[in-house]
Parts: C-alpha cells; structure tokens; sequence
C-alpha cells in the first residue's frame, strides 16, 4: 500500500469516528427531548387543573346559583295619620326612598278651614274670659257701690225704695232694679241745693248712676246670675 492510499485511509477512519460522534450526541439530544416531554406535559395538565379548580371555586363560593331559588320580600304597610285627598305623588313603584324624603302630598284645604276654625273658636273662648272677667270687676264695684249706698240711705230716708230695686235684682230682673234706682235717683234730684242732705244726696245719685250703668251694660250677666 502506498502512502496515498495510506492517508486516504486513516483519512476515511477520522470522518468514520466524527460521524459516529455526531450521530451519538444526536441520539443523546433526542433521548433527553423525549423524557422532558412527559414533564412538560404534566405541568401544563397541573397548571390548567389549578386554574380550572380557581374558576370553578370562584363560581360557586363567591357568585354562587341555584336553580330553586326563592326570593323574599319584605312589604311594608305605610298610611298617613290623617285621611284625605292625594294632590301629589313624588315617588313611583319599587322606587327607593331615603328616611325623611316626601312620599306624598295630601290636600291641606279642609284641615286648614279646621284649624282656622279652631283659632275662632279659642279667640272666642278668650274673648268670653276677657268678657267674664270685666263682668266679674263690674259685679265687683257694684257691690262696692251699693254697700256704700246702704250707708248713706237711713240718713236720707230712702231704704225702702232700695231695697225695693236690689230685691229686682237678686231676681234676676235688672230693667225693674234700674227703673226703682231712676225713681229713687228722681226723688234725690228733687232737693234744693239749701237742703242740708243736699251734698250727701249728690254723692248717692253719683253711686246710683254708677249701679245703674252696669246694670245696663251687663244685663245678660246680672239677669243669669252668671257670665253671657
């Protein structure tokens, strides 16, 4: 054998080894691909089992359903205290409401005549007071006023005649009272001023024109014995 045929041999004998190398690495290369696929697989099968499981637990335990379901409402009953006509009506069906907020406007007409007919019926009730109590000072000074003229009848000589007038009195007629004290008043007017009861006949006519204008400007109080 030659030189030539030498080399070209051990020549053929290296690429034979680097060949076989190759194709050994690839081999080796290929066997590892293999065995991370099962591996791969099942992380992702974990991985979508994992996820899988999330979703369906955030279905069922955070927005869970059911088919026989029931819903229940709570109704509540509301009505004025007070009955009338509705004029005005805010608030619409399965509306919300807040505490305080105006639901409905009832026709104020016929409570407005009643309580303006209930403020009569008080300034009338006041009026009546005011009445009774000026009835009870006039009762007041004419009792003053006829004690006073008591006092002075015996000295002129008119106790009859006034006991006359207050008898009409405590009868309840004050016109026949008035009419016996304008007579008995007459018959003291009738005394010269020279007449020496002529000053106390002037004080008593004073006190008989003081009973007889009460007599006249509270008649219904005298007559009942009690206020108009």
């Amino acid at each position: 054998m030659s030189d030539v045929e030498a080399k070209s041999e051990r020549g053929k004998s290296a690429d034979l080894r680097i060949v076989s190398s190759a194709q050994s690495a690839a081999r080796a290369i290929h066997r590892t691909r293999i065995r991370i696929v099962p591996v791969l697989i099942t992380l992702a099968t974990t991985a979508l089992a994992v996820g899988f499981g999330w979703a369906l637990w955030n279905a069922y335990m955070e927005t869970p359903w059911t088919r026989d379901g029931t819903v229940r409402v709570y109704t509540v009953t509301m009505a004025p205290e007070v009955a009338g006509r509705i004029v005005e009506l805010p608030v619409v069906d399965n509306q919300f409401v807040a505490k305080g907020e105006l639901l409905l406007v009832i026709d104020p007409t016929d409570y407005q005549i009643a309580v303006e007919l209930a403020e009569a019926a008080v300034k009338q009730a006041q009026a009546n007071v005011q009445n009774a109590d000026a009835q009870i000072v006039t009762a007041l000074s004419v009792g003053s006023e006829i004690i006073n003229l008591r006092r002075i009848a015996p000295q002129l000589g008119f106790g009859p005649e006034l006991d006359a007038a207050l008898a009409a009195l405590a009868e309840g007629d004050s016109a026949a009272a008035n009419a016996r004290l304008a007579a008995l008043d007459r018959r003291l007017g009738s005394l010269p001023d020279s007449d020496p009861q002529a000053r106390l006949a002037l004080r008593a006519r004073a006190l008989i024109l003081g009973i007889g204008d009460a007599l006249e400007q509270h008649r219904a109080y005298f007559d009942a014995g009690a206020p108009a």
